[in-house]
């Protein structure tokens, strides 16, 4: 994004009488996409050794395959127990997604302690307001707990959920849905390494400034 945005401005700068600095600007290949997934072992022994802020957190993140910035502002108030959906309030502009909740989604809301309907679901389980960076060093914490290595992140636990659906149901369509994202090439970059085989050339044809919109997560 900034690589664009000092390029746009050296091409203005050119166009007004300007060196062509563009010119001597070093093209950096673009970053391979991330494909760290989670195994189900891996997942069963982070649940196993979680305390109830964590096992919510890692629940809401696999069930929903939404971002730690989205997962901390679930409240009560957006799961529905009659129709057993919930409704995510997504960052980035994007619009709220209603999501089936399964039994772990069900068993989350409904053992939930009294509290009012507006507080953050982690905030009920952990007794103060829970942030990014304090859910992120419980998560650390957490990690080296199980023994599992360094690099993993939270936000692998998005992509593992994204790629599951996509190996399941082979709809790119579905998997953008899910995630949220703006265009389908953010989706096909996304979960290239689920199906290479298809989804790197639909990347390559997708690949234009307009569609790109930056590094997806």
């Amino acid at each position: 994004m900034l690589a664009a945005g000092l390029r746009l401005f050296l091409r203005f700068l050119h166009a007004s009488g300007g060196p062509d600095l563009l010119s001597f600007l070093p093209r950096v290949p673009p970053p391979r996409p991330r494909t760290r997934i989670l195994t189900p072992d891996e997942i069963n022994i982070l649940l196993a050794r979680s305390n109830a802020l964590m096992r919510a957190a890692i629940t809401l993140m696999l069930d929903t395959a939404c971002r730690a910035g989205e997962v901390i502002r679930i409240c009560p108030e957006h799961y529905n127990p009659q129709t057993q959906t919930l409704t995510v309030p997504q960052v980035k502009g994007q619009p709220p997604k209603l999501i089936p909740a399964g039994t772990g989604l069900r068993s989350l809301f409904e053992s939930l302690p009294p509290a009012p309907p507006l507080t953050p679901v982690l905030e009920v389980l952990h007794g103060r307001p829970v942030g990014y960076f304090n859910l992120n060093s419980h998560w650390q914490t957490l990690k080296r707990k199980c023994g599992l290595p360094r690099d993993l992140r939270m936000h692998d636990l998005r992509r593992t959920t994204a790629t599951a659906l996509h190996q399941v149901s082979h709809d790119i369509f579905a998997v953008q849905q899910l995630l949220g994202h703006r265009t389908l090439h953010a989706t096909a970059y996304y979960i290239s390494h689920a199906d290479p085989e298809k989804l790197r050339p639909l990347l390559k044809l997708l690949e234009t400034p307009a569609n790109r919109g930056g590094k997806p997560n």
